[in-house]
């Protein structure tokens, strides 16, 4: 066999094991889809077979779950609370942005004062 003739035969296996690898990969999605629709399934019937009263309170305990993460949010004390917890965390780690800040501030207030003060001469 010359090289041509074993290069096409390389070339030719080649392309029927990407088109095996092709099929076998649609086939494993088809069965993850089979798989995902059948736990779906029995998901939907597990639930239709329970009581009323145990659906009502599982979605009860959902809202609740919901409303208490709503009240969190919207509460300003223990949001700046954390915040405050927060930035005395970063603080400990690494104080030096904190005194920048600071000592910018500082000058800020310093200059706006002087720059008041030179004007009203």
């Amino acid at each position: 066999m010359s090289e041509s003739e074993a290069g096409k035969a390389v070339g030719t296996a080649a392309d029927k094991v990407a088109g095996v690898k092709a099929t076998a990969d649609k086939n494993v999605d088809r069965a993850a889809d089979k798989v995902a629709e059948k736990a779906a399934e029995a998901k939907a019937a597990a639930e239709a077979k329970l009581p009323l009263d145990v659906k009502i309170s599982a979605t009860r305990a959902e809202l609740e779950e919901t409303l208490d993460a709503i009240g969190d949010k919207l509460n300003v004390p223990k949001q700046l609370g954390r915040l405050g917890a927060k930035a005395s965390d970063a603080y400990h780690v690494n104080p030096t942005p904190f005194i920048v800040g600071a000592a910018a501030g500082v000058i800020s207030v310093v200059g706006a004062i002087a720059l008041r003060i030179r004007r009203n001469d």
